[in-house]
């Protein structure tokens, strides 16, 4: 009996035994579904980075929706993740408190008051927020900068026009600065519906048709674009011009030789004679030479014969001094030829040879401004010549360059499909 009544009870211990066990192997089973998971590299690239950083947030000028708007950045800054420290000074005084040049708050003196903040642990910061609202017609302008102190740059400012009427854009406009500055440390990454959206914008989806009648389109048009060639192009209303397009077709160095007479002479202008001499080809140049050359004979000329001119009248006044002393004519009265050693005869035969000679280098001055007056004709026909010639070689010499410069391309539009034909000349 006591055998028997001792079995149950052993039976009991052996399964609370076994229980507590199996209780036992089942707990870090548990704990291990429960706990989280560490994250891997890769999930810990995959998360977003937090915005952080200390604004300097000055006073606001202006009248009372400054304070409003500068309550209503800082308590938005603050929900950005910012840590924004008050100070008690306006644009101008911390332009002057950093000794800024004019007291004007530009890129310079945000540099400096940067510094100047920075040289104290309560007004430290990593960016700089200023602004203010500025009376005007027909509304006041508000206005907000965000300066990067470590970038040393302006990141952003924003403006707006306060209207009385109004009650949106006070509110909006310091969110929209907060807003820029904390994009400004980390951009907005786009989700994957907003990427779907965005890649549908130049390019919405299209149907099946729509794809295949924009194929037959392009087809269509690659056709008749090969039918066009340069043949097709007119190029007869291409001219050059002697004075505009003297730049792009003059030479720096000197004129093309060429191999033989048969071969035409290089019609391209020097660059550092200008447009009016550079075309000048060398005849034009040797006949210049014979023309001043002509010109220099004539003055020459010119200049014996009026030197000549006085010992004729010397000679001449000595001639009609005797006849008035011997009161007559003495080539027609013998008994005058001569009086008192001086005789009408020489007298006469000095004035004819300072007259011959005046004479002489007179006509020598016509016959040299003759030749010069027709070497300048000669001159000048060459001139128009060589001109003439630059202009009709360097058209073609255009016309080849737009033809070289032929594009031909498929063009498609709506109810057109054909091709494109540009050049450049």
């Amino acid at each position: 009996m006591t055998a028997l009544a001792r079995l149950p009870f052993v039976h009991r211990l052996l399964a609370s035994a076994l229980a507590g066990c199996l209780a036992l192997s089942a707990v870090p089973a548990r704990a291990a579904e429960s706990a989280p998971a560490e994250a891997t590299p890769a999930e810990s690239a995959k998360a977003p980075a937090t915005v952080s950083g200390t604004v300097a947030l000055l006073r606001f000028d202006g009248p009372s929706a400054a304070s409003d708007m500068r309550s209503g950045l800082k308590d938005a800054l603050s929900a950005a993740g910012f840590t924004v420290k008050s100070v008690a000074l306006d644009a101008k005084g911390a332009a002057k408190k950093a000794k800024c040049r004019g007291g004007e708050m530009d890129e310079a003196c945000l540099e400096r008051l940067g510094k100047w903040l920075n040289k104290s642990s309560k007004t430290a910061a990593d960016f700089v927020v200023f602004g203010g609202v500025v009376p005007g017609e027909p509304a006041p302008k508000a206005r907000i900068v965000l300066y990067d102190v470590g970038q040393g740059k302006t990141v952003q400012v924003v403006e707006g026009v306060l209207d009385g009427d109004d009650l949106i854009l006070p509110i909006v406009m310091p969110k929209a600065a907060a807003a820029a500055l904390a994009h400004h440390l980390v951009p907005p990454v786009p989700t994957p519906e907003e990427e779907k959206i965005l890649a549908t914008l130049d390019e919405p989806e299209k149907t099946a048709e729509e794809i295949e009648a924009e194929k037959r389109k392009i087809a269509e048009a690659e056709a008749q674009a090969g039918q066009v060639g340069a043949g097709d192009v007119d190029v007869s209303g291409i001219r050059y011009d002697l004075k505009a397009d003297f730049k792009d077709y003059c030479r720096n160095g000197p004129r093309k030789k060429r191999a033989s007479r048969d071969e035409d002479i290089d019609p391209r202008p020097s660059c550092k004679m200008g447009p009016f001499w550079g075309y000048w080809q060398p005849r034009a140049w040797a006949f210049l030479t014979l023309t001043a050359a002509g010109l220099v004979t004539t003055g020459v000329m010119y200049g014996l014969a009026l030197g000549a001119r006085k010992p004729y009248k010397d000679a001449l006044s000595a001639v009609q001094d005797y006849e008035a002393m011997v009161g007559g004519d003495p080539s027609r009265n013998p008994n005058l030829a001569c009086s008192g050693g001086t005789c009408y005869q020489d007298l006469a035969l000095e004035v004819a040879k300072n007259g011959a000679r005046m004479r002489k280098f007179a006509l020598g001055g016509d016959v040299a401004l003759g030749v010069t007056v027709l070497l300048a004709g000669v001159l000048g026909i060459i001139i128009y010549q060589d001109r003439k010639y630059a202009r009709d070689k360097l058209t073609e010499e255009k016309r080849l360059r737009a033809l070289s410069g032929v594009r031909v391309a498929p063009a498609l539009g709506k109810g057109f499909a054909g091709g494109m034909l540009g050049f450049r000349f």
